[in-house]
């Protein structure tokens, strides 16, 4: 994960510079060359599946947000290795995370992939042993038997409620033999037709499950896909009829254009996807050989960027990264989701988003001319019939690239209003750095591209030369001291044009209300002010402030209400309280069990009020710390019942000390199962801050979402319990409103417009947007 940082603006963007140039890219954009269709991304959740579940609730919606909420994300995929009765947890698991997920993408698709037939189908060896991802074809009826395989998997999630919409046959099967295509090739040509009649049987298929499409083949490199499927045409009837999405891993030549266009070529028409990949720098691939084995953070988005590149410029329709978590947030993955942590960005996850989600979804590639050949990579994607272009240049070299960029196609005179600049490299994550406009369309512009970067620029297209009409502005933004949790201050800028400013929350642990920024936990928080422009002004360049939060924790046990188990000799004055009293030395400030009693024994302490919670200390024995709590769980109250924070067995620490992940509570207790008796408990100590009110108060609000913005000529709406959407002019005027999701602006007048959406409890929530 890379470092948070202060945003500065840098002198990496600008028009003339003394920086030396290894050349001058000239780069023209042909927006009437349209290839196929971009539509997103996509990842697995499989192996690190417990790491999000071991999350907080909190925490597992934020990480839902970062995959599904911030990132053009189509699919969730996942490898299943059994039946629902051989693998119950893998659904559950799976179906749970999915559903976190469908929070902010609630129609997002499900890939499974059948990487592995049941024991009773595997080809044996010599030795008896199961060949892992190889059937027996001697095997009576065996795929009769493949197909109610396949049907299992369906049913399996079926049940819990979730429809798989394709089924990937194959997971790098291994070698681009003839044998082996013919050998696979008969799951599509004979177990596939199988498990559509089953489908279509009412009796079989009493619940109606639907048959997905059918993809593949999945293999490991890019290379031999086509020699496969002329295989098929030529041996096997019926298998490449049967293969509804071609899909491939890129692990081998996923760096090189050339391969995937061969196999795009080729498959005339049918969805393509590299439903695979990761950002580890391999042999070839013009990183490696510069860098090795050492990958700084920030060369991960840029391996990323290059592989996405080269998939989408060959005609790849999904892109698809390895993992969507894992526990260390490398370049195989896109988040970071440590065991009961909080998620974080991994090595490629800007790069991956600015590729995947900047450009709208569902975007053409469209055509480029570039003066030179070089290894550095351009992208290029339209919308189709809207006035913007998205540029996407990676540089893998050492050297900054002065680019010149210009547009062509109808009409014929295209010139260029605006354009905004996100970058990742060495001292940004993504970020907006650069925002230019113009009073008249120019024909071309011009930037640099530092050293292993990646630049997303957005254009705005107009015709050359005419008026743009709207005016530049900027925002001052003044720099934020640190903070504490808890903390609010009122947020204040100002926009030169005198247009009010709007802020939100980039990334940490904070929110805001009525521009007042309330501080809700630790670490470095980034805060974003906004104004998007009006009939009058174009929309100013963000600006971003970094600064630290830290939690003024303190023991919250002290002095607090105190219940025990039991007490040793009522008359001894060894009661409950003495374990809350601040003296963690005298023998006489302790509490003690019943001698007599039998485990478990347990200390209760009861704050009065909600804490939110991190730490906790004990120290037990007799004349020092020398007794210790084998066996324990430590609790919270949730309001009706006990409920585990952690536990511990086989302790040996008198002294005893943990920190966890925050929990909000009001009460706490030390459950204990296993130690010397009695327990003699100089002191228990819990550590935490005041709740901070209004943190996730608000889900239907969180679930607000409109877009596309800026707009064209139709706009979607998201929100739970939806009940109307209504369109204003700036004056108040209500123009439009509409009961249904997706309204129709066509007609409508460039320019800002107010949304408001209402739900069904009478909240309303609030929006301007740009209609281009």
């Amino acid at each position: 994960m890379k470092n948070l940082r202060t945003k500065l603006i840098t002198t990496f963007f600008i028009m003339v510079t003394a920086i030396p140039l290894s050349f001058c890219q000239e780069i023209t954009i042909n927006i009437d060359e349209k290839q196929q269709q971009f539509y997103g991304g996509g990842g697995t959740f499989d192996n690190w599946n417990y790491l999000w579940l071991s999350m907080s609730p909190d925490n597992r919606d934020k990480a839902a947000k970062m995959i599904a909420g911030d990132l053009n994300i189509d699919y969730a995929k996942i490898y299943i290795n059994g039946t629902p009765e051989t693998v119950e947890k893998s659904y559950d698991d799976f179906v749970s995370i999915v559903n976190d997920v469908k929070t902010y993408k609630p129609n997002i698709k499900i890939q499974v992939s059948c990487n592995d037939f049941p024991d009773n189908l595997e080809e044996q060896d010599n030795e008896g042993q199961p060949q892992k991802g190889k059937y027996d074809p001697n095997i009576a009826n065996i795929y009769q038997k493949i197909a109610d395989y396949y049907f299992a998997i369906l049913k399996g999630f079926s049940d819990r409620g979730l429809v798989v919409d394709e089924l990937d046959l194959l997971n790098e099967a291994g070698g681009i033999s003839n044998d082996n295509a013919i050998y696979y090739g008969r799951l599509f040509s004979e177990a596939i037709p199988l498990l559509k009649e089953k489908l279509n049987d009412a009796i079989q298929n009493p619940s109606g499950i639907i048959m997905p499409k059918v993809a593949g083949i999945s293999n490991w490199s890019v290379g031999g896909t086509v020699k496969w499927f002329n295989e098929w045409k030529t041996k096997l009837p019926g298998a490449y009829e049967n293969l509804d999405i071609v899909t491939t891993h890129g692990y081998s030549l996923g760096w090189i254009e050339d391969e995937y266009t061969a196999i795009y070529d080729y498959i005339e028409g049918k969805p393509f996807q590299n439903n695979e990949q990761t950002g580890k720098l391999q042999d070839g691939d013009g990183l490696k050989e510069i860098f090795g084995n050492e990958e700084p953070d920030y060369i991960g988005d840029v391996s990323i960027a290059l592989r996405i590149s080269d998939a989408v410029n060959g005609g790849v329709n999904h892109f698809f990264c390895f993992n969507m978590n894992n526990s260390s947030g490398n370049n195989a993955a896109l988040l970071g989701t440590p065991n009961g942590g909080q998620p974080f960005k991994s090595k490629i996850y800007d790069g991956y988003k600015q590729l995947t989600s900047l450009q709208p979804d569902s975007s053409f590639v469209v055509g480029k001319k570039l003066s030179a050949t070089f290894g550095n990579r351009v992208l290029c994607l339209r919308k189709e019939t809207q006035d913007t272009v998205y540029l996407h240049y990676t540089n893998i070299t050492a050297t900054p690239e002065l680019v010149t960029i210009d547009v062509a196609g109808a009409p014929a005179t295209n010139g260029i209003k605006s354009f905004d600049v996100w970058v990742s490299n060495e001292k940004h994550d993504g970020e907006n750095t650069l925002r230019q406009t113009y009073n008249k369309a120019v024909e071309q512009i011009k930037f640099n591209a530092s050293p292993f970067s990646v630049n997303s620029l957005k254009i705005a297209i107009h015709e050359e030369g005419s008026e743009t009409t709207l005016a530049d502005q900027t925002i001052d933004f003044s720099s934020i001291p640190d903070q504490e949790v808890g903390a609010e201050l009122v947020l204040t800028a100002f926009s030169s044009s005198g247009l009010p400013v709007e802020f939100f929350v980039s990334s940490g642990q904070a929110s805001i209300e009525n521009n007042t920024l309330s501080i809700d936990g630790a670490g470095e928080i980034t805060v974003v002010a906004q104004q998007a422009g009006n009939n009058e002004y174009f929309a100013a360049k963000d600006v971003y402030q970094t600064f630290s939060s830290k939690s003024i924790s303190k023991n919250i046990a002290l002095n607090k209400t105190v219940t025990v188990s039991s007490i040793y000799k009522t008359d001894t004055g060894y009661t409950g309280d003495k374990a809350v009293d601040g003296d963690k030395t005298s023998n006489s400030s302790r509490w003690l069990s019943d001698k007599n009693g039998d485990y478990p024994h347990w200390i209760e302490v009861d704050f009065g009020e909600e804490y939110a919670i991190n730490s906790m200390a004990f120290f037990v024995g007799h004349s020092g710390y020398n007794k210790p709590i084998a066996n324990f769980e430590f609790q919270r109250w949730d309001g009706s019942e006990w409920v585990k924070i952690f536990d511990e067995t086989g302790n040996e620490q008198a002294e005893y000390s943990k920190t966890y992940e925050p929990i909000k509570t009001s009460k706490v207790r030390l459950y204990m199962t296993a130690g010397n008796n009695p327990v003699r408990m100089f002191e228990i100590e819990v550590y935490g801050s005041e709740v901070v009110t209004g943190i996730h108060e608000h889900r239907f609000e969180r679930s607000f979402k409109v877009f596309p913005n800026p707009a064209s000529d139709q706009l979607n709406v998201e929100l739970e319990q939806f009940k109307s959407v209504s369109v204003y002019s700036l004056s108040g005027l209500e123009l439009i409103t509409s009961e249904v999701k997706t309204i129709n602006l066509a007609g409508f007048s460039k320019g800002v417009y107010i949304v408001k959406v209402r739900n069904n409890k009478g909240e309303v929530f609030q929006q301007k947007i740009n209609l281009l």
